[in-house]
């Protein structure tokens, strides 16, 4: 049991250096090149957890610093694109069932928005991004909960870079007027 967590432990790290060099390049909807500067605004924790809002905000300013030649700005002049969403808690799974105990998956999905001051109605949708992520079930009540929340972690970290992952494959154009 604890070697399937230390292996989950080690794989996400793995994972999180591999991506962690991606370099994205996001690119504005209405000039050439890229954007080189965008705000984060507020990501709205929809779920009974209460704080992975922020731990998505920390994700995309990990991912967004990684990626070099985006800055991040604090205040608002009106042009500068503000990244917005909403984190919802999809439903968890039993994955599977081993002689060690029982595997669970939790999902997270996200939904957000590119929006400018100026700008009428958003000038991008991201669609649902997903994050998915296996745990084991701990001997206790305490570890089982333990371990759920280092998944949610995970998948909220997966979540940021499958978000900035879609904002460079499917740069922002404009979006068609919502009337």
């Amino acid at each position: 049991m604890r070697g399937f967590l230390d292996s989950a432990r080690w794989a996400g790290l793995v994972a999180g250096l591999f991506h962690g060099g991606c370099g994205y390049r996001l690119v504005q909807p209405d000039a050439p090149g890229p954007i080189p500067v965008m705000r984060l605004g507020d990501i709205q924790d929809r779920t009974t957890e209460g704080d992975l809002g922020l731990c998505a905000v920390r994700g995309l300013r990990d991912g967004l610093s990684n990626a070099g030649g985006v800055a991040l700005r604090g205040d608002d002049d009106g042009t500068t694109p503000r990244l917005e969403g909403a984190l919802e808690l999809g439903p968890e799974r039993t994955a599977g069932f081993a002689d060690w105990g029982a595997a669970f998956e939790v999902e997270l999905r996200g939904r957000f928005t590119l929006e400018r001051a100026d700008a009428p109605w958003p000038v991008w949708r991201s669609g649902d991004v997903v994050a998915r992520v296996l745990y084991a079930r701990g001997p206790t009540a305490a570890a089982h909960e333990a371990n759920r929340r280092v998944a949610l972690e995970m998948a909220c970290t997966a979540l940021a870079t499958r978000l900035l992952e879609r904002l460079a494959d499917r740069p922002p154009v404009p979006v068609e007027s919502p009337e």
